[in-house]
Protein backbone atom coordinates (compact mmCIF):
# COMPACT_ATOMS: atom_id res chain seq x y z
CA UNK A 1 0.00 0.00 0.00
CA UNK A 2 1.10 3.30 -0.61
CA UNK A 3 -0.71 5.72 1.76
CA UNK A 4 -0.16 8.01 4.64
CA UNK A 5 1.54 5.94 6.98
CA UNK A 6 4.25 4.47 4.34
CA UNK A 7 5.44 8.59 3.29
CA UNK A 8 8.06 10.08 5.03
CA UNK A 9 6.71 12.12 7.94
CA UNK A 10 8.33 15.17 6.33
CA UNK A 11 6.49 14.28 3.60
CA UNK A 12 3.30 13.44 5.01
CA UNK A 13 3.40 16.91 6.90
CA UNK A 14 3.95 18.33 3.80
CA UNK A 15 1.28 17.23 1.95
CA UNK A 16 -0.91 17.73 4.53
CA UNK A 17 -0.34 21.61 4.98
CA UNK A 18 -1.07 21.58 1.39
CA UNK A 19 -4.76 19.85 1.44
CA UNK A 20 -6.95 22.40 -0.28
CA UNK A 21 -10.57 21.26 1.90
CA UNK A 22 -8.78 21.89 5.46
CA UNK A 23 -8.14 20.17 8.46
CA UNK A 24 -10.54 21.04 11.85
CA UNK A 25 -8.29 20.26 14.76
CA UNK A 26 -6.29 17.21 13.95
CA UNK A 27 -6.34 15.04 17.72
CA UNK A 28 -3.51 12.85 18.96
CA UNK A 29 -4.56 9.72 20.13
CA UNK A 30 -2.75 8.82 23.27
CA UNK A 31 -2.75 5.52 25.61
CA UNK A 32 -4.10 7.15 28.75
CA UNK A 33 -2.26 4.92 31.70
CA UNK A 34 1.41 5.11 29.08
CA UNK A 35 0.64 8.23 27.44
CA UNK A 36 2.06 6.31 24.75
CA UNK A 37 1.24 7.87 21.30
CA UNK A 38 -0.77 5.41 19.11
CA UNK A 39 -1.94 7.80 16.32
CA UNK A 40 -3.78 10.37 15.17
CA UNK A 41 -7.22 11.01 13.76
CA UNK A 42 -9.90 14.10 12.79
CA UNK A 43 -11.79 15.71 10.15
CA UNK A 44 -10.88 17.34 7.16
CA UNK A 45 -13.36 19.53 5.32
CA UNK A 46 -14.82 18.26 1.98
CA UNK A 47 -13.41 21.03 -0.87
CA UNK A 48 -16.83 22.84 -1.91
CA UNK A 49 -19.44 20.93 0.52
CA UNK A 50 -19.62 22.82 3.29
CA UNK A 51 -21.51 20.19 5.72
CA UNK A 52 -19.20 16.99 4.27
CA UNK A 53 -16.73 15.70 6.76
CA UNK A 54 -13.71 13.23 5.64
CA UNK A 55 -12.48 11.17 8.31
CA UNK A 56 -9.11 9.61 8.73
CA UNK A 57 -7.76 7.51 11.57
CA UNK A 58 -4.28 6.39 11.12
CA UNK A 59 -2.20 4.24 13.99
CA UNK A 60 0.76 2.82 14.55
CA UNK A 61 1.41 -0.73 13.00
CA UNK A 62 1.48 -2.06 16.78
CA UNK A 63 -1.90 -1.27 17.49
CA UNK A 64 -3.53 -2.35 14.35
CA UNK A 65 -6.14 -5.10 14.56
CA UNK A 66 -6.63 -4.48 18.23
CA UNK A 67 -10.54 -2.64 18.00
CA UNK A 68 -9.03 0.89 18.55
CA UNK A 69 -10.58 1.96 15.59
CA UNK A 70 -13.81 0.71 15.60
CA UNK A 71 -14.19 2.26 19.06
CA UNK A 72 -12.76 5.36 18.02
CA UNK A 73 -14.83 5.47 14.75
CA UNK A 74 -18.00 5.46 16.36
CA UNK A 75 -16.95 8.47 18.83
CA UNK A 76 -15.70 10.38 15.49
CA UNK A 77 -18.97 9.60 13.90
CA UNK A 78 -20.73 11.49 17.15
CA UNK A 79 -19.18 13.82 17.66
CA UNK A 80 -19.37 15.08 13.42
CA UNK A 81 -23.22 14.24 13.42
CA UNK A 82 -23.88 15.85 16.61
CA UNK A 83 -21.61 18.21 17.74
CA UNK A 84 -20.22 19.44 14.08
CA UNK A 85 -23.68 18.90 12.36
CA UNK A 86 -22.10 17.33 9.34
CA UNK A 87 -24.82 16.15 7.02
CA UNK A 88 -22.63 13.20 5.66
CA UNK A 89 -19.08 11.66 6.49
CA UNK A 90 -17.17 10.26 4.03
CA UNK A 91 -13.86 8.25 4.06
CA UNK A 92 -11.06 7.20 1.31
CA UNK A 93 -9.66 3.80 1.82
CA UNK A 94 -7.08 2.13 0.33
CA UNK A 95 -8.61 -1.04 -1.88
CA UNK A 96 -6.28 -3.22 -0.14
CA UNK A 97 -6.53 -2.22 3.47
CA UNK A 98 -9.89 -4.69 3.57
CA UNK A 99 -9.69 -4.45 8.00
CA UNK A 100 -10.82 -0.82 7.24
CA UNK A 101 -13.35 -1.44 4.82
CA UNK A 102 -15.38 -4.01 7.13
CA UNK A 103 -14.40 -1.50 9.87
CA UNK A 104 -16.64 1.95 7.54
CA UNK A 105 -19.18 -1.23 6.44
CA UNK A 106 -19.85 -2.18 10.24
CA UNK A 107 -20.24 1.56 11.07
CA UNK A 108 -23.12 2.05 8.52
CA UNK A 109 -20.87 3.35 5.57
CA UNK A 110 -21.89 2.75 2.24
CA UNK A 111 -20.35 3.02 -1.39
CA UNK A 112 -20.13 5.76 -3.07
CA UNK A 113 -17.79 6.15 -5.94
CA UNK A 114 -13.93 6.22 -6.27
CA UNK A 115 -11.82 9.19 -5.86
CA UNK A 116 -10.94 11.37 -9.07
CA UNK A 117 -9.97 14.63 -7.39
CA UNK A 118 -6.41 15.67 -8.03
CA UNK A 119 -4.28 17.33 -5.26
CA UNK A 120 -3.63 13.25 -3.58
CA UNK A 121 -2.74 11.32 -6.52
CA UNK A 122 -2.18 8.51 -4.40
CA UNK A 123 -6.01 8.07 -3.71
CA UNK A 124 -6.78 8.35 -7.19
CA UNK A 125 -9.04 5.22 -7.62
CA UNK A 126 -9.71 4.38 -4.22
CA UNK A 127 -13.29 3.71 -2.97
CA UNK A 128 -15.14 6.49 -1.52
CA UNK A 129 -17.04 5.58 1.55
CA UNK A 130 -20.01 7.35 3.10
CA UNK A 131 -22.45 7.76 5.79
CA UNK A 132 -25.38 9.82 6.69
CA UNK A 133 -26.97 10.47 10.38
CA UNK A 134 -29.67 8.10 10.54
CA UNK A 135 -27.24 5.27 9.37
CA UNK A 136 -24.97 6.10 12.24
Amino acid sequence: MNGPLMRPTKVLWQQLQEFEGGFLQPLSVIERSSEEFLGNCGFMRVKNRQYDLECYMAFRVKYWRKGLASELLGKLLDIAFNSLRARRVIGIIHPENAQSLRLVEKHGFHFSGNYVASGSEWQIGHPIYEVFPRSV
